[in-house]
């Protein structure tokens, strides 16, 4: 549909940092397990955190952790961000 999607992901422990944002897409994901860190907070099992527009993702996965995102509304706007280092 073009109003939201869902989707499931598994991030192995370690997985590579993604730096990026949505300029019109928000986020709302539920950790099915495992857990990461986020703007400097642990999130685990059963915690649910959104991404508004504009806010940057940078996600450290802690262990492998699953997630349930929903995204709204449907559309790729993914601005990945480049390390300032490597342009």
């Amino acid at each position: 549909t073009p109003h939201f999607e869902v989707g499931y992901r598994e991030y192995p422990t370690n997985h590579p940092p993604d730096p990026h944002y949505h300029p019109v897409v928000t986020e709302i994901n539920l950790i099915v397990f495992g857990s990461l860190r986020l703007q400097n907070q642990i999130l685990t099992k059963g915690d649910i955190f959104v991404l508004d527009p504009w806010e940057i993702s940078n996600a450290e996965y802690l262990e492998t952790t699953g997630i349930v995102c929903v995204k709204y509304p449907s559309v790729n706007d993914k601005q990945v961000i480049q390390p300032w280092n490597s342009v």
